[in-house]
């Protein structure tokens, strides 16, 4: 496995620092209580706990508990959880379907990067591991929990030529409701510093350059763009020069706005009722497609190698 695959993982549970709080009282479930079994495999319910508090830290941010302790929500709770014990399950399947085929998913230096991902999480969250008195073991279902989906992820991942057949079959489902206009931005706190920025893309510098090296807001990674927005979608400030410009021009003195001063490049437009270009939907439709086959897959399996629930009122998700 390579760093960035390690460094994956570690961003979805740094996120959670600084996050950790308090339960409410709740009735003790005896934690060596098989919740699911997939052949001779048991999942309890502390493994499964765990498992739910570090991917729904690592999915959404915020501890679990606090969503707990929130009246109203105690239907969505039980599927956040039935949903992560429906992806534990998955992760057994698919570590016994690819043993069975001879697929080596975890690598030659699994042991290594094992032992990686450990001391690296240990000194990134250990309050929230000492909190939740998590086990190295724990962690470890996780991590592999996480190359094995993963990896199945990627294995169905869908071609971009058949992300444009699928836009190409239903362009008309794409069609806009409202002019949309796509802009990059770059979003400075000076004025004079704006007007140099302009001056600099009319000599000939690239946008997305100078966006990323004098840009204050979050855009300046992506090149200054923005996405796609319709008129409402923006502060009237920004809205109104940016509508006024036509594809490729930019404009020619700084925009001021509660934010600071923008120098706004229109990259693309589209007029109500007209199709968004597929460059616009090609992200959503790829993970859509990629979404769409991997729980084909994952039927397929489910049915090959069935999975027992013991858990009251558990619905499959």
């Amino acid at each position: 496995m390579n760093a960035k695959r390690i460094v994956a993982l570690l961003l979805a549970l740094i996120m959670i620092v600084g996050l950790v709080g308090c339960g409410k009282d709740e009735e003790v479930v005896d934690p060596t209580t098989v919740v699911a079994k997939v052949g001779d495999v048991e999942v309890t319910q502390r493994e499964w706990d765990s498992y739910n508090e570090l991917v729904f830290y690592g999915s959404y941010g915020y501890e679990l508990a606090l969503m707990e302790e929130m009246e109203g929500y105690e239907d969505a709770v039980k599927n956040l959880k039935n949903s992560m014990l429906s992806s534990l399950m998955a992760s057994k399947v698919l570590k016994m379907n690819y043993a069975d085929q001879g697929v080596n998913v975890l690598g030659e230096t699994f042991e290594a990067d094992a032992a990686l991902f450990l001391s690296t999480v240990k000194a990134q969250i250990a309050d929230f591991i000492e909190d939740h008195e998590l086990t190295d073991e724990e962690l470890l279902t996780y991590y592999e929990s996480q190359m094995y989906l993963s990896y199945a992820m990627n294995e169905v991942a869908v071609a971009d030529e058949e992300g444009e057949v699928y836009y190409a079959e239903h362009k008309a489902d794409f069609a806009v409701t409202e002019d949309t206009v796509r802009a990059s931005h770059i979003l400075v706190e000076d004025e004079a510093l704006a007007k140099d920025i302009i001056a600099k893309y009319e000599a000939g510098e690239d946008f997305a350059a100078l966006a990323a090296e004098y840009g204050t807001d979050g855009t300046k990674s992506t090149g200054g763009d923005l996405g796609p927005f319709v008129y409402s979608g923006m502060v009237e400030d920004f809205s109104k020069p940016a509508f006024e410009l036509a594809v490729g021009e930019h404009t020619k003195e700084p925009v001021k706005s509660d934010f600071g001063y923008h120098v706004i490049l229109v990259t693309g437009r589209v007029n109500k009722g007209e199709p968004a270009p597929y460059e616009w939907l090609k992200d959503d439709i790829l993970y859509e497609l990629d979404s769409v086959a991997y729980y084909e897959m994952l039927d397929e399996l489910f049915v090959k190698y069935p999975v027992e629930y013991f858990v009251d009122g558990f619905e499959e998700n």
